[in-house]
C-alpha cells in the first residue's frame, strides 16, 4: 500500500489544489492521500476562511482519503515550526512513504542545498545571517540573502513562499530521520500572493481578497469567485456562507482582541509566543490609534516586524498562546477529521499503525487520553470555540462545545 503524504490550508479549496492532488497522485502512484490540514487558524496568522470542517469536505470530496488536524500551535507558527509539526503528524501515522508539496522551482536540488545549509549552519552561513540581521532585515529576508552567500543557487530559490516551506519541509524530515520521501511540484497558475482573480486559476489570495471587497454582498462574491473552484468545493463553501457560518476575516476578533489586550500590563503581554523585542509596547500604541486588527498590524509591522509576523503575535495574544505554551506544544496524538468511505481500510491501517493514539470519534477516544493530552485537546477545542465568534451571522454561530456534536466527516 503506497501513501501520498500533503500538507495544506486549502483556505479556501480552489482548482489550485484540485490540480496539486491529482497531479501529485499520477506522479506518485500512489493508493491513498493522507492530508495534513491546518485547524481553525493559518500559517499568516489569521483565521481560516471557512471552519475546517468544510475544508476537510471540499479535500475528500476532490481526492483526498483521509484529513488530519494540525494542531493550532504549529499551524499558526513559523514555517519551521509549521513544517515540522506537520511532518511529524505525517511521520507518526506509520504509513506515509513520500510527501508531495508544490514549489516555485520545481526541482529538489536547490532546495534539498537549502535544506542542508540551514540544518549545518556552516560558519559562513552564520555569520552572513547575524550581519543582515544587525542591518534590520526580517528573518526570512536575512535568511534568504545569507544562503545566497553561501550558495546562490540554493539562495535564489529561498525567497519564495511555496519554496521557503518546501525548504522546511526537507529540513523537518531530515531532523525527524523520516523515511518519507519528498516530491515537489511545480506550481502552477497565478502567483501564491496574486490579489486579483484570474478565472479558474485564481490564487487563495485572491479569492479572500474579493470576498473581502465585496462583503456583504455575498451572493455577488459567490458569483465573482465560483469559477475559481471545483464543483463540490464551491458548494460546500457556498453553503457554509448562505448558513452565516462564511467568510471569517481577522477582523472579526477585533472586539475580543482589544478586549485581551487591555486587560494586561505591557509586561504581561510579552509572555505570548512571537511578541519579541519591545513588540508589546507596539502592540498598545498602535491599538490606541486604530481598532481593527488589520489597521493595527499595519502600523505595528516594520522592516524587522514584518505583517506576518505581527499578525500571528496578535493571535497568540488572542488566543492566549504563552511561549511556554509553544515551548512545550508537541504533537502527542492524531485527530482525524473526515475519510472517504471507500478508504475505510487506510482508516483501520492508521489505527493499527500510528505511533500516537488516533481520535476519531472525539468522546470515546478523549476519555482513553492520559490526563496530560487530555489537556493539550481541550485547549485544541477552547481555540476552535473562538473561531466562531467571527462567523458574519452571530445567530449562527455554534454553541460551546460545538466539536462534540459535529460528527466526523465521512463522503
Amino acid at each position: 500500500m503506497r501513501v501520498l503524504g500533503i500538507i495544506a490550508e486549502y483556505n479556501p479549496f480552489h482548482n489550485g489544489h484540485l490540480y496539486h492532488i491529482q497531479k501529485a497522485k499520477a506522479l506518485s502512484g500512489c493508493d491513498y492521500v493522507i492530508v495534513v490540514m491546518s485547524g481553525q487558524f493559518v500559517q499568516r496568522g489569521e483565521p481560516a476562511v471557512v471552519h475546517k470542517f468544510a475544508r476537510a469536505k471540499a479535500a475528500l470530496l476532490h481526492g483526498a482519503d483521509l484529513v488530519l488536524e494540525l494542531p493550532y500551535a504549529f499551524a499558526t507558527a513559523s514555517a519551521a515550526y509549521f513544517a515540522l509539526g506537520a511532518a511529524t503528524l505525517l511521520d507518526a501515522t506509520g504509513l506515509v512513504d513520500t510527501l508531495a508539496f508544490g514549489s516555485e522551482s520545481g526541482d529538489l536540488t536547490p532546495l534539498r542545498q537549502a535544506a542542508r545549509i540551514l540544518t549545518d549552519e556552516p560558519a559562513l552561513y552564520k555569520a552572513e545571517l547575524r550581519r543582515h540581521l544587525d542591518k534590520g532585515l526580517a528573518f526570512p529576508a536575512a535568511r534568504a540573502q545569507a544562503l545566497t552567500q553561501v550558495a546562490p543557487d540554493a539562495g535564489a530559490c529561498a525567497g519564495e513562499p511555496n519554496n521557503i516551506l518546501g525548504i522546511a519541509y526537507l529540513t523537518a524530515l531530515e531532523q525527524l530521520k523520516s523515511p518519507i520521501r519528498p516530491l515537489t511540484l511545480a506550481r502552477v497558475g497565478s502567483h501564491y500572493h496574486e490579489e486579483y482573480l484570474a478565472g479558474e486559476v485564481s490564487s487563495a489570495t485572491a479569492i479572500r481578497k474579493a470576498l473581502r471587497d465585496n462583503s456583504p454582498a455575498w451572493a455577488e462574491a459567490l458569483a465573482e469567485i465560483r469559477p475559481a473552484f471545483p464543483a463540490a468545493s464551491f458548494e460546500t463553501f457556498a453553503e457554509a456562507v448562505n448558513l452565516g457560518l462564511a467568510p471569517v476575516f481577522t477582523d472579526g476578533f477585533s472586539d475580543a482582541f482589544h478586549y485581551a489586550l487591555r486587560r494586561q500590563t505591557a509586561a504581561q503581554l510579552g509572555q505570548y509566543a512571537d511578541v519579541n523585542e519591545g513588540l508589546e509596547n507596539r502592540l498598545i500604541d498602535a491599538a490606541n490609534h486604530c481598532y481593527r486588527l488589520t489597521d493595527i498590524a499595519r502600523c505595528v509591522k516594520t522592516k524587522r516586524y514584518t505583517h506576518t509576523a505581527v499578525q500571528r503575535a496578535m493571535l497568540h495574544v488572542l488566543l492566549g498562546l504563552t511561549k511556554d505554551d509553544f515551548n512545550a506544544a508537541r504533537i502527542a496524538y492524531i485527530r482525524v477529521l473526515g475519510f472517504q468511505r471507500g478508504s475505510a481500510r487506510l482508516l483501520a491501517e492508521l489505527q493499527t499503525k500510528a505511533k500516537l493514539p488516533v481520535i476519531v470519534n472525539l468522546k470515546k477516544d478523549e476519555a482513553a487520553l492520559p490526563l496530560s493530552l487530555q489537556a493539550a485537546l481541550q485547549s485544541e477545542l477552547r481555540v476552535s470555540d473562538l473561531y466562531y465568534l467571527a462567523t458574519p451571522s452571530k445567530k449562527n454561530t455554534p454553541p460551546i462545545g460545538q466539536e462534540y456534536r459535529e460528527p466526523i466527516i465521512v463522503v
